[in-house]
């Protein structure tokens, strides 16, 4: 049985080559920006609960960040639906459109 070796992979950039791991991904969350989020409970049953409803309707397998994206566009969306539902019904109280 022929088994592939891998080589080394890409070699370290210059800003993380002389870091141990840990200060690694400190260096890479402070450049990606990246934040933790923290749910516990019946809260993160919910959450899990509706992303796999949500993947079974999209047919793959959603992520953390997709769902939670998915969940913001719907709620602003909701919200501007909101706001120009109370536009309309204020111009036509006045006597507009």
């Amino acid at each position: 049985m022929n088994v592939v070796k891998r080589g080394k992979g890409r070699p370290p950039s210059e800003a993380v080559k002389h870091l141990d791991r840990k200060q690694t991904v400190k260096y890479y969350r402070e450049k990606n920006n990246v934040k933790n989020l923290t749910i516990n409970g019946d809260l993160l049953d919910r959450f899990n609960a509706s992303k796999s409803i949500e993947s079974e309707k999209l047919g793959y397998e959603l992520k953390h960040v997709q769902f939670l994206s998915i969940l913001l566009n719907s709620l602003d969306n909701e919200r501007s639906r909101r706001d120009l539902l109370l536009d309309r019904k204020k111009e036509a109280e006045r006597g507009g459109f």
